[in-house]
């Protein structure tokens, strides 16, 4: 799911996983269970690239702390 990375703006600096990404990892990335989905992408010819984030962070951070 993850193997090529898109080009995105990922900062290199990162030190802490943000809210989004982490309930969009919380719920494996799973776009209809996601809240911002349902109200931003859902209707819109626009693709969600929070999936991208969470391997991002994964890769650099480590799981985001407080995931059950």
């Amino acid at each position: 799911m993850y193997d090529d990375l898109p080009h995105l703006p990922f900062r290199k600096n990162i030190k802490q996983w943000n809210r989004t990404a982490a309930e969009c990892y919380q719920i494996k990335s799973n776009c209809e269970k996601c809240f911002l989905y349902k109200v931003i992408f859902q209707n819109s010819k626009n693709e969600c690239k929070m999936k991208y984030f969470v391997q991002y962070y994964l890769d650099k951070l480590g799981k985001p702390r407080n995931t059950g």
